[in-house]
């Protein structure tokens, strides 16, 4: 995943999470998955920032 895509990923999520329609309504495992999703893309993206940053 690219910096931009996984900031992307990791900015759409909070949004889709804080949203009550979507917390009240969806699956307790379908939250779940969307903040691991969220927390993975958040580790990719710093991952990704570290690696540019050692490159230059």
């Amino acid at each position: 995943m690219s910096v931009s895509g996984a900031g992307a990923a990791s900015a759409s999520l909070p949004g889709r999470l804080a949203n009550p329609n979507f917390a009240g309504k969806a699956p307790p495992e379908v939250e779940a998955e969307c903040q691991a999703n969220q927390a993975e893309a958040e580790a990719q993206a710093e991952l990704a920032r570290k690696r540019l940053a050692d490159l230059g």
